[in-house]
């Protein structure tokens, strides 16, 4: 898979549309829940004009929307067999921790994205704009 993928891009000239400056696919270190150091490539990386650290997160098919799987789907996750909900835990667990290092964050679903564009970006423009 080609990263940054197509939609993330497409976030990031429209971010870049409202001047703000990111990066793409920046590793952020976090402590895990037994303190332990840790860290996860995010998709869209900044810091606002007043210093709030923002994240875009894409979610397309791999993060396997709840919407449209189930908790107990097996699904084939870094090659490995796994229930949909462990993969959301994980995620949740993650993204968690790294709010507790101070960022905000935004997810936005592949599919919502495809199918209502224009709510989609206007939920973007308002995360980003937001300080």
């Amino acid at each position: 898979m080609i990263r940054p993928n197509i939609p993330e891009k497409i976030i990031g000239k429209i971010l870049e549309g409202i001047g703000i400056k990111f990066k793409f696919l920046q590793d952020i270190d976090y402590k895990t829940i037994e303190n332990k150091q840790s860290s996860k490539e995010i998709d869209i990386v900044w810091k606002d004009s007043v210093g709030n650290k923002k994240i875009i997160e894409y979610n397309g098919y791999r993060h396997y929307d709840n919407r449209v799987f189930k908790p107990d789907d097996m699904v084939n996750h870094h090659n490995k067999p796994t229930k949909c909900q462990d993969i959301w835990n994980a995620e949740d667990t993650a993204l968690n921790q790294i709010r507790k290092e101070g960022y905000q964050i935004l997810i936005i679903w592949g599919d919502d994205f495809l199918k209502d564009y224009e709510n989609e970006v206007k939920r973007i423009i308002e995360f980003a704009t937001k300080t």
